[in-house]
């Protein structure tokens, strides 16, 4: 038991010293996306490639939507991305004759970490 004191209370005092780790705050992307009825069009006017990018079509807010993912889109370029690409957790492809969408959600990964931008259509 004796030669457990000391080793407790070195594991201790090793606790008590070390610092959290910061947990990283999410990263807003600076974007802008159109629709046109077959491609949605998104460019990425950051200085950096957006790696494993989700693109979500939403009717409303708290509403899952249609969603593609694409490798990357990089710095100051447009990802151009039919619509009969877009679908549901279900497997049901979008269909803009018959569906409205009124938000857009985008999310990567960024050399910051997570990141995410957010916007509405004129409805």
């Amino acid at each position: 038991m004796r030669r457990l004191l000391p080793v407790l209370a070195i594991l201790m005092l090793v606790a008590a010293c070390s610092t959290p780790t910061p947990t990283p705050k999410p990263v807003d992307l600076h974007a802008t996306a159109r629709m046109d009825g077959q491609t949605v069009m998104v460019t990425n006017n950051d200085t950096f490639t957006w790696q494993g990018v989700k693109v979500e079509l939403r009717p409303s807010a708290n509403h899952s939507g249609y969603s593609v993912t694409v490798s990357s889109i990089p710095a100051n370029n447009t990802a151009v991305l039919g619509v009969s690409r877009f679908s549901n957790s279900d497997g049901v492809r979008f269909d803009p004759t018959s569906m409205l969408m009124q938000e857009i959600w985008i999310s990567c990964d960024t050399q910051n970490g997570k990141a995410y931008w957010f916007g509405t259509w004129g409805q």
